[in-house]
């Protein structure tokens, strides 16, 4: 296994798969054990593959497939969009950078943390709702990008799993009430996904790292 990492790559619906199987390639001819969740497994090697079954895409399910292979392989996990392109050296770079955190992103949301958005999108009342029933402080979280993340071996993938089920029909609720949501194409559940994660981390005491690609 090159680098002792799973990549995990998602591709689901068309326009997704389309631009997967290219990057799959690609990662494979390079060396890298690289896993797919999607639904058309015909479009890859079967022992690749894992099949994505539900009708609509829900953007979490990334991020649990993620922790799922960290459990599985026993193994850090790279995470990358495939809808981007990414040299090997930079693919190289960013693994080993990352070997020094638990959980690494490559970059925020163009405004900043959270302070930025929370009075802009009227969904995130919905959040702050929950926040305050649950008695969870409202803070500036991080607002992670979600095209590389690593999640490193020695995770506790088990909480972090628990708190990412918990809290994602809060985000499925906030994508429903959003009118971008059903601007997309194709239409998909969830979004923000890199938000939630930095709201269970902080929750846990568990740290993440923002490192260039």
């Amino acid at each position: 296994m090159k680098d002792n990492v799973v990549i995990s790559l998602v591709g689901v619906n068309s326009y997704h798969v389309s631009n997967c199987i290219s990057t799959y390639r690609q990662l494979h001819s390079e060396g890298y054990t690289v896993k797919v969740l999607t639904n058309r497994p015909d479009l890859f090697e079967p022992e690749d593959v894992y099949v994505y079954n539900r009708n609509i895409f829900t953007y979490l399910d990334k991020l649990l497939f993620c922790l799922d292979l960290v459990e599985e392989y026993d193994c850090s996990v790279l995470h990358l969009d495939s809808d981007k392109y990414y040299e090997e050296h930079r693919i190289r770079s960013f693994i080993e950078k990352s070997q020094h955190h638990q959980i690494t992103y490559q970059g925020s949301w163009p405004g900043g943390n959270f302070d930025a958005y929370r009075d802009v999108n009227p969904c995130f009342k919905y959040l702050k709702e929950y926040c305050e029933y649950r008695g969870i402080e409202y803070k500036n979280w991080k607002t992670m990008w979600e095209y590389a993340m690593f999640f490193r071996d020695d995770i506790d993938y088990q909480a972090i799993r628990y708190e990412l089920e918990t809290i994602a029909p809060v985000f499925t609720y906030m994508s429903l009430m959003n009118k971008e949501t059903y601007d997309k194409t194709p239409f998909a559940l969830g979004g923000a996904e890199g938000l939630a994660l930095s709201i269970v981390l902080d929750k846990l005491g568990i740290e993440s790292q923002e490192v260039l690609i």
